[in-house]
């Protein structure tokens, strides 16, 4: 075999196993985002006043949802006590683009919420996921219990 067949098969060679190794993505393990105002035109009679977050983790089987919430107050500034509110995160499986919504009730007590919630993987519609499968996440709302479209919190940032 002449050498210039055998350099371009080796480059080749090497190209291919450099290419499926050194520019696969690192497994994302985590997914964290910030709670701000809800839109505007939300019928909720609460709000945040504080940091507050949603943390969202791979684990072996599940995904935990972790909600830290603080500072909701009422409309006249009042830490809020209220029961059975909806936490719900919109996201797509990596496996099979199907969007897919996954809710939680939640209570807060003093204003706080301080929470985690497990998503087994073989609830998620579509069937079990398997290790590799990946989660796009769209959308994090919280609703307040008894205020139809009474979104009080969403992911993302508030401008300054």
């Amino acid at each position: 075999m002449s050498t210039l067949i055998r350099n371009a098969v080796t480059a080749a060679i090497a190209l291919a196993v450099f290419s499926s190794t050194a520019f696969a993505a690192p497994a994302a393990k985590q997914y964290q985002c910030s709670l701000t105002d809800a839109p505007v035109g939300s019928p909720a009679t609460i709000k945040i006043t504080k940091a507050s977050k949603v943390i969202i983790k791979s684990t072996t089987g599940n995904i935990a949802i972790t909600l830290k919430l603080a500072g909701v107050t009422d409309a006249l500034d009042q830490p809020v006590n209220l029961a059975s509110n909806t936490l719900r995160v919109d996201f797509v499986r990596g496996t099979n683009g199907m969007q897919n919504s996954a809710t939680f009730p939640f209570d807060i007590v003093n204003g706080k919420v301080s929470h985690t919630f497990q998503l087994n993987d073989g609830s998620i519609p579509g069937g079990p996921m398997n290790a590799g499968d990946t989660v796009t996440i769209l959308d994090v709302q919280l609703v307040q219990n008894g205020v139809l479209n009474g979104t009080f919190a969403v992911s993302g940032i508030t401008l300054k």
